[in-house]
């Protein structure tokens, strides 16, 4: 992405990044030999937009937005700390709940395949307003967050109860090497 440092400081940034993850299907052939079945196209499957900065030493905020279809969704919008203990990371606003498994945490650009596998997608806790705070140190971590999920409510029903979720996982890594790396994780 673009970014900009201040030159005199380097806790005050500013960094604009993006995905656009495109399909594209191209069926060959004749068209006696694809008929109507196959046919060829393209598809925007995402568009995204992310804002960082850093104000100050301690400080960072992110917001991402989400192009779906004719919307704007907010995707991630949070202030986060660094200040409270060594290894520690606070965000309060509205988090994503990515982390709960390895495959979740890591970017969707990195992700070898067009989707999350299966799992991921089954036990996704959800994104929402909240709380949540990263312990790490050398051989693993630790992450907590609660949070009350987006209420989106298709089916018209009103009064809807909340709910909020509380969340944790602990990783541990006792080899980490340069393309050797073992990662054992466990969310609840």
């Amino acid at each position: 992405g673009l970014s900009y440092i201040h030159p005199q400081d380097a806790d005050y940034f500013f960094k604009l990044s993006g995905a656009l993850r495109f399909d594209e299907t191209l069926f060959m052939g004749s068209k006696q030999d694809k008929g109507s079945n196959y046919p060829s196209g393209g598809n925007i499957r995402a568009a995204q937009l992310y804002m960082d900065g850093g104000v100050g030493k301690n400080w960072v905020y992110n917001l991402g937005l989400d192009f779906a279809g004719s919307t704007v969704g907010i995707d991630n919008a949070y202030l986060s700390y660094f200040g409270l203990v060594e290894n520690n990371q606070i965000y309060v606003g509205k988090l994503s709940g990515n982390f709960f498994g390895l495959d979740g945490s890591n970017s969707t650009s990195w992700n070898p395949f067009l989707e999350r596998s299966l799992q991921n997608i089954a036990f996704y806790p959800g994104d929402g307003l909240g709380v949540s705070t990263d312990f790490w140190w050398k051989d693993g971590g630790l992450t907590l967050s609660a949070t009350q999920p987006d209420q989106t409510d298709t089916t018209g029903v009103i009064g809807k109860r909340d709910r909020w979720l509380g969340l944790a996982r602990a990783t541990f890594a006792p080899v980490h090497e340069e393309g050797d790396v073992w990662h054992f994780g466990m969310s609840g």
